[in-house]
């Protein structure tokens, strides 16, 4: 058996600190058996989860956030709809290899003949675990011992305390629940290919990194102080699940723990890229919201995020990105746009529109180089 574990985004520098201080033993005892090695992955964040399951790099896959633009249909599509359908547990499949796979995040919907492909096993998420399994009953049948998969969403904006320590609640779980499951199933099922995704980490990440920046409405110091060491108690909690998984792999198997990508501090600006755009290529306009992406910014700003995320909530999955896609490019006047911005993971990326590539194109190849100079030398102003 091949075993791979992906600790899914965890912070370097904190992991190490825990490791010194003995407190995630498992990990510690992998490290010093086995070979470390430095993975080179893709400099966007966002294509990471595509390369990972394709084996492509983005210039062949295209994938490069959680949407991705659409030339022919002018457009952003869900990028999970974007990735190749020859994806590693397809080959694998083909080549008569059994596969349990738990939770790998972002995967599009996929059958396989001689495996099993489950998604949301620790928490489900519109954005990041779909709740899904191939074959369905997967999910039903093989894991109704876990109970009712809690639901563990991303709050965009300034979360409140109250929604901060529910998500901590979940995310302490989600490290056990996804142990149990790989329990379960390679107890009824022979696996040639085990492949689990620890998806907690990457959400505490993002949520838990700074309890501090929480909504004051509803603050207490009660919670501040369960909020405080949370993103450890995750990791903590990832160990232990990490130890629970490596004793129930055969003593042949091959084992690879890994993460395609980590987290630190949040330093993206892209959100001010589209107003300074719109300043470089039309710098006597005085409409501020010209931009698809920056009037999806400004909505965010205006809305409260307690209000989006129980309108969120209330929409089908599916339908709920599907409207923030929209969103994405709403209001835009294509006879007029030169180039606009993209959405984006990290760095700022604006896509020239370009006629022939675009449906809607209105710059020729002969401008390209001369705008693309006339943007750079805006955004040194």
């Amino acid at each position: 058996m091949i075993a791979i574990i992906s600790l899914e985004a965890p912070s370097l520098p904190l992991i190490q600190q825990l490791i010194a201080d003995n407190r995630m033993p498992h990990l510690a005892a992998l490290q010093q058996k086995g070979e470390v090695v430095e993975l080179a992955s893709p400099f966007l964040d966002g294509s990471v989860y595509a390369t990972l399951y394709t084996g492509q790099h983005l210039s062949e896959h295209g994938v490069y956030s959680l949407f991705t633009w659409s030339a022919p249909e002018q457009k952003l599509r869900l990028s999970h709809e974007l990735i190749p359908d020859d994806t590693l547990f397809r080959r694998l499949d083909r080549a008569g290899k059994r596969v349990i796979a738990i939770d790998p995040p972002e995967h599009p919907l996929q059958e396989l003949t001689n495996g099993i492909v489950v998604s949301g096993c620790q928490f489900r998420s519109r954005v990041h675990l779909a709740k899904w399994s191939r074959p369905s009953s997967a999910n039903g049948e093989r894991l109704n011992h876990l109970g009712k998969t809690p639901r563990g969403e991303e709050t965009f904006g300034q979360p409140s305390q109250r929604h901060l320590l529910h998500l901590r609640n979940i995310l302490i779980q989600a490290p056990g629940r996804l142990a149990s499951a790989v329990e379960r199933l390679l107890e009824e099922k022979e696996a040639d290919v085990l492949w689990v995704g620890m998806a907690a980490i990457h959400l505490a990440g993002h949520q838990l990194w700074d309890p501090a920046s929480v909504d004051v409405i509803g603050h207490s110091p009660a919670g501040a102080s369960l909020l405080e060491n949370s993103l450890i108690e995750v990791y903590l909690a990832a160990d232990a699940a990490l130890g629970r998984i490596i004793r129930m792999l055969p003593d042949n198997a091959d084992l690879l723990v890994f993460w395609a990508k980590g987290m630190g501090p949040e330093t993206c600006r892209a959100d001010l890229l589209p107003e300074m755009l719109e300043r470089i290529l039309n710098p006597r306009s005085i409409v501020r919201t010209s931009s698809g992406n920056d009037i999806l910014t400004r909505l965010r700003a205006m809305v409260p995020t307690s209000l989006r995320s129980k309108v969120a909530d209330a929409l089908p999955d599916a339908l709920s990105l599907q409207l923030t896609a929209r969103l994405g490019t709403i209001g835009k006047d294509w006879k007029t746009v030169r180039a606009f911005t993209l959405p984006s993971d990290g760095p700022g990326l604006v896509r020239l529109n370009i006629r022939g590539r675009e449906r809607n194109g209105i710059v020729t190849e002969s401008e390209a180089n001369v705008l693309c100079d006339e943007i750079a030398e805006g955004l040194r102003t």
